[in-house]
């Protein structure tokens, strides 16, 4: 692990436990992070020993939901298959699976951009961003009136800087009701609302 050149901690993410040493001029900073808890430990390196002192960090996430009149199964596929994806997310782009990695092609060529955690058909799609993984979306969902209740989460909002978070949850919620009431027009065989994509 390396410092920046103000001296602050450039941070280097793990699959689902996250254990990482930082040393910068005289302290070391200890990170972990499992399930859902994240802790800080700080220790302050003095000639004759440490101070210990342990602070725990509140998860922050992002959640969205809408109902959409259509079977479970029809839904899944809109979120899974990736022509799909396309169609109702990102129109125009090329989206590819393979191997637990999402990919996405650019000037002729696919770039990874999101490995896949957690994928349990028709229930669940929960993938982390590459290359840092440091947060995660989920794709939930459940039957429900006839219907399918589809929730997204991103969960692992805790790790972006303070400053940054209050406007990302507030584009993000804008932008991820936009592109759920796309999602449920593309099942529906009606325009999009963002014909443009996400």
């Amino acid at each position: 692990m390396v410092t920046n050149a103000a001296g602050g901690i450039n941070p280097r993410p793990y699959k689902s436990l996250l254990l990482d040493l930082y040393f910068t001029q005289h302290s070391v900073l200890l990170f972990w992070g499992l399930a859902s808890e994240q802790y800080f430990l700080y220790a302050d390196m003095q000639l004759y020993g440490f101070e210990l002192e342990v602070k725990h960090m509140e998860a922050v996430t992002l959640k969205r939901s809408i109902w959409i009149n259509a079977p479970r199964q029809r839904v899944w596929d809109a979120v899974s298959v990736p022509e799909q994806i396309a169609a109702w997310f990102a129109p125009g782009m090329t989206f590819k699976f393979e191997n637990d990695i999402v990919s996405i092609l650019m000037d002729g060529q696919f770039m990874d951009v999101a490995w896949v955690e957690t994928i349990d058909p028709p229930r669940e799609l929960t993938t982390r961003p590459l290359p840092h993984k440091m947060t995660a979306t989920s794709y939930l969902l459940e039957e429900e009136n006839g219907g399918t209740r589809f929730t997204v989460i991103e969960s692992g909002l805790e790790s972006m800087p303070a400053e940054d978070r209050a406007k990302y949850l507030e584009q993000n919620g804008n932008e991820w009701e936009k592109a759920l009431g796309n999602l449920n027009a593309y099942i529906e065989g009606k325009p999009l609302v963002k014909p443009e994509g996400f």
